[in-house]
């Protein structure tokens, strides 16, 4: 608790190795009960919190070992604390008392108790990582509503900076939609007529895509139904492959939107010219402009 409390990473051996020195200190005074009372307390918070602290955690520096220290203490106060109410004033020392002795709670033993206890804390555990995770993929991701005379298509779509792709006459930013989602807004055979070619470099090659406009490109704020930008006129470029594996969006936004699903209580319209986000880099680029230069000789 101490660790979390303070923002250090844990690791389970350095973890139990400071565990260890508190209890072979509490085992020490249990076995040999000759310091005062005001002794045990000095060397417990003054000297063996330290040592559990930086046994446990990589601490650097005497302030903060000595600040680490002072949460441990109250930490501990506190749990201590709670603890003793809990089995001074509950049915817990009696039960505590009943299964040390080789008794049974509600026809539970402690061996029992103990395994649904180890079983409910994995379990736990692994909901929570997977919670974690499904909060983690879908951070990146956001409603978009493009429209297109009197057709409209809706899907989730990722927020990627590294999304850097423009038109090369106009300098606009250009998001990538899957094809089966632009068959919606331009069904045959006004599939094969009004694009425009824009060049491009990836991670997995370069080559030039379909080139499309919009009427309007409506983002919607993250987690609600409200529109965060309405951009007139959006450039949206075609590609055949699958841009998520698990299908979970099927457009990349430009890297300029990435600040526009944040907004709250604002409305922006735009031409898909405006740069907005502050943030330009990325791991990794999905699609960037190609270079002048290459550009002639394609």
């Amino acid at each position: 608790m101490a660790g979390i409390w303070s923002g250090y990473r844990k690791k389970a051996l350095r973890l139990l190795a400071g565990a260890s020195a508190g209890g072979l200190w509490t085992c020490i005074l249990a076995v040999f009960p000759v310091l005062p009372r005001w002794a045990e307390l000095l060397l417990t918070y003054g000297l063996v919190g330290p040592v559990m602290g930086r046994l446990a955690f990589p601490i650097k520096g005497t302030g903060n070992l000595f600040r680490f220290t002072a949460v441990l203490s109250v930490i501990s106060i506190f749990t201590g604390g709670l603890i003793s109410q809990l089995y001074l004033h509950t049915g817990m020392g009696y039960a505590v008392s009943e299964l040390l002795s080789g008794g049974t709670l509600y026809g539970w033993s402690l061996s029992v108790l103990l395994l649904l206890a180890v079983s409910a804390f994995l379990a736990g555990k692994e909901l929570f990582h997977l919670f974690g995770s499904i909060c983690r993929r879908n951070a990146g991701l956001c409603r978009v509503i493009l429209i297109r005379g009197n057709r409209k298509a809706e899907t989730a779509a990722l927020v990627d900076t590294g999304n850097r792709l423009c038109e090369p006459s106009t300098g606009r930013p250009v998001s990538v939609a899957e094809k089966c989602l632009l068959e919606t807004l331009f069904p045959e055979p006004e599939e094969e007529t009004g694009f425009f070619l824009i060049p491009y470099r990836s991670i997995g090659g370069s080559g030039f895509l379909k080139g499309r406009k919009v009427d309007r490109m409506i983002i919607l704020e993250q987690g609600k139904h409200t529109p965060a930008a309405v951009l007139e006129g959006a450039v949206v470029a075609e590609t055949e492959s699958r841009l998520s594996p698990d299908g979970s969006y099927q457009l990349i936004l430009h890297g300029d939107y990435a600040g526009l699903t944040a907004c709250k209580g604002k409305r922006r319209r735009s031409n898909g010219h405006q740069g907005i986000s502050s943030e330009q880099v990325s791991a990794e680029n999905h699609f960037q402009h190609e270079k002048s230069d290459l550009l002639e000789k394609k």
